[in-house]
């Protein structure tokens, strides 16, 4: 059993809809060399570690979906942003993978 099994989670889908027509943000938390394996244009990058150095760039007052590779590390992230007080927070559910899963964009190595 995971600590992180209640943290609330979203769907791909829901969280790419709504980021799409501009009513949320998406922030992926993994390393920026994961980033050269798989990215999608136009999210927030910040690596993990560096979330609490950098949490006054993410708005409160917005919907914020948190992304990593297969949902472990958005799900720690999800947590750390709700204990400081973020409640518009969600963890993609199954990350960049279940985001390629559910045929979302993704933009992939020398497609640049």
């Amino acid at each position: 059993m995971s600590k992180y099994e209640d943290i609330p989670e979203v769907t791909p889908a829901v969280a790419a809809e709504q980021w799409g027509n501009g009513s949320a943000i998406i922030v992926d938390v993994r390393e920026h060399e994961e980033l050269a394996q798989a990215r999608i244009d136009g999210v927030l990058h910040i690596p993990l570690g560096e979330l609490h150095l950098k949490i006054e760039s993410i708005p409160q007052d917005t919907d914020v979906y948190m992304l990593c590779h297969v949902g472990q590390r958005s799900a720690m992230a999800t947590d750390f942003l709700r204990q400081v007080g973020h409640t518009r927070v969600w963890n993609i559910r199954g990350g960049i993978i279940g985001w390629a899963r559910s045929g979302l964009p993704i933009k992939m190595p020398g497609e640049d």
